[in-house]
């Protein structure tokens, strides 16, 4: 046999080979996404604390520095139930992917330190709190400097959780706080932060506090499904960009105070029996208030104060005690920044609507039943000189009460 005669088959062979191989190729190519590539199975390495007490081998201090001198995954558990006392800081937990899981039987009393400093520092990637209990007599428990980590059913009395600048993707959720000064605090540039189902009650400053004095990139806070009660302020804002959905909001002095801030949604929350305001907007633009529940607040349901280019629509606003929907002075050098309150009810309080020196569209709301009247217009606000109401008022779905005030009265 020639080479030629050889050099013929095996180009053949190799041909028809290859003719195989793609067809096979054609067929599978609709189902890749169905075709898994199995991954080695991460190692997480356990590691138990077998001692309660603050310093020594096997405690908490002790297996903390263990997982931060490791490289793999980390999971902290304890042998028993106790309290752990602690005389100074944790060290801050650095091990990426780490997991901490108090099992709810494990109590840190901070109550030595947490008024000059943070009892513990999370400072990690995909790091995890579970079912801790964290006490003390003020300031904060918890500092979190992490990325892509959370705090779950853990417990807060007397502390809080401070999330810092650098720390992106974290959450809070399923947790309950009580006497903290701030419950969880959100400093400048602390994105995408998510705040979830937790009980927040009794803060003497604010159940959620998220107060930037730098305002370089937007927050992304999402505050969602909390029940908070009986603090000073519920919700304290000056951001851009912030949700509040489905909260239920009661017995605290203000439930929400926007100040300085733009782009807030505030969305079917519930929001009653709070002793002052329901919520207050204070120079706060381009922001919404929408299908909230706005009830039996001590003053007004809804102040919006130098605040114009909101949106207000699908409330139910009703036996609040002085106003159900109050604005003074946010006047807009732009018509098109003036607010619009449409489609809402608006029921039973003392001025339905009440405006000083300001000028929102008002259109399609049910307005019926107040005591003092449906609309009040004062003409000027104090300290608003040469500042005048002018309100576009057009036809209402419902309207039995009055329309008073104003320059033509």
């Amino acid at each position: 046999m020639t080479t030629t005669n050889i050099s013929k088959k095996t180009f053949i062979v190799f041909l028809i080979a290859f003719s195989v191989i793609l067809f096979v190729a054609i067929r599978l190519l609709p189902h890749m996404d169905k075709i898994s590539i199995s991954q080695p199975p991460m190692i997480i390495t356990e590691f138990t604390v077998m001692s309660l007490s603050d310093h020594g081998p096997d405690t908490l201090r002790d297996v903390i520095n263990r997982v931060n001198r490791q490289q793999a995954s980390a999971r902290i558990i304890f042998k028993s139930e106790g309290s752990i006392r602690l005389e100074e800081p944790l060290p801050a937990l650095i091990s990426d992917g780490a997991t901490l899981d108090g099992g709810g039987k494990i109590r840190i009393d901070a109550s030595e330190i947490s008024e000059t400093g943070y009892a513990w520092t999370l400072k990690g990637d995909g790091q995890t709190v579970l079912g801790l209990a964290i006490a003390g007599k003020g300031g904060n428990g918890l500092l979190m400097l992490s990325k892509n980590s959370g705090v779950e059913k853990c417990v807060f009395d007397g502390l809080g959780i401070a999330i810092s600048i650098g720390a992106n993707h974290v959450y809070v959720k399923d947790s309950v706080f009580s006497k903290n000064v701030i419950a969880v605090e959100v400093l400048d540039e602390a994105q995408f932060s998510d705040i979830t189902a937790n009980k927040i009650r009794n803060s003497k400053k604010s159940a959620v506090w998220a107060v930037w004095k730098q305002r370089k990139t937007p927050a992304l806070l999402k505050i969602e499904k909390n029940e908070v009660s009986g603090n000073e302020t519920g919700v304290v804002l000056a951001v851009e960009n912030a949700k509040l959905l489905g909260n239920h909001m009661t017995s605290n002095k203000v439930a929400v105070h926007a100040l300085s801030s733009n782009s807030i949604e505030i969305i079917a929350n519930e929001i009653y029996q709070n002793t002052q305001q329901g919520i207050v907007l204070e120079e706060t633009t381009v922001s919404s208030v929408s299908r909230n529940s706005i009830y039996q607040n001590g003053i007004s349901g809804l102040l919006m104060k130098r605040s114009p280019g909101n949106r207000i629509d699908g409330n139910q606003i009703y036996s609040n005690g002085a106003y159900g929907v109050a604005e003074v002075m946010s006047n807009a050098k732009s018509s098109i920044l003036h607010n619009s309150i449409t489609g809402n009810f608006i029921s039973d309080n003392g001025d339905g609507i009440y405006m000083a020196a300001s000028s929102p569209l008002i259109k399609d709301n049910i307005i019926t039943k107040n005591r003092t009247s449906g609309i009040m217009i004062q003409d000027r606000a104090a300290g608003a000189s040469g500042i005048t109401s002018n309100p576009r008022i057009e036809t209402q779905r419902e309207m039995t009460d009055s329309v008073k005030g104003g320059p033509n009265e």
